[in-house]
């Protein structure tokens, strides 16, 4: 699977697995707290199982970031790692709203990656089929049309949760200034 395929089918994966649970009354148990101190809802664990679900059903060797979990390295040597937030917009997600999206990134991996390191990314919307995607030097592409700028690229139709995308990409930090998650956060698996 190349990396775009990756992306994809992970980010539909992920939309498929937590679909169900929009508005349900049992997503919105809060089950602990994630690495990043946030609460953890019960639709987030079912976010989180679809990752590993699928990185072990592809036996991909693969590091991923998520803010629940931290850093998870599956295999001796990740070719990448994978910055996900598999619903951004939990508590609109758990309330059954449109606002709720996931979003996945690929970068390289090597010890000192950062954000700025991202070469592809992908965020779907979870309430609806819409899908919206770019790499580095490509250009953004937005539910299969090509687009010249990123709010059109985000933003297909004033419907849409992703009508409040922002209209520049940053790529996050600068190289060199260290990962872009705290060594406290980091898991073997």
């Amino acid at each position: 699977m190349t990396p775009q395929e990756t992306v994809l089918a992970l980010t539909r994966h992920i939309r498929e697995a937590v679909r169900p649970h929009l508005g349900a009354w049992h997503g919105r148990e809060i089950t602990g707290t994630a690495a990043s101190g946030d609460a953890t809802f019960r639709i987030d664990e079912h976010a989180e199982e679809a990752i590993v679900s699928f990185i072990e059903r592809e036996r991909l060797s693969i590091a991923y970031y998520s803010e629940d979990k931290g850093l998870i390295e599956f295999g001796a040597s990740p070719e990448a790692v994978l910055i996900i937030d598999p619903i951004d917009g939990t508590r609109p997600a758990v309330a059954g709203f449109e606002q709720c999206v996931v979003s996945v990134a690929w970068a390289d991996y090597r010890p000192d990656v950062t954000l700025a390191d991202v070469r592809l990314g992908c965020i779907g919307e979870i309430k609806n089929d819409d899908l919206f995607w770019a790499e580095r030097g490509r250009g953004r592409t937005g539910s299969g049309r090509t687009a010249g700028n990123a709010r059109r690229a985000c933003c297909p139709s004033q419907t849409s949760a992703a009508r409040r995308c922002p209209s520049k990409w940053s790529p996050g930090p600068s190289r060199g200034s260290g990962p872009p998650w705290p060594r406290s956060w980091t898991q073997a698996r």
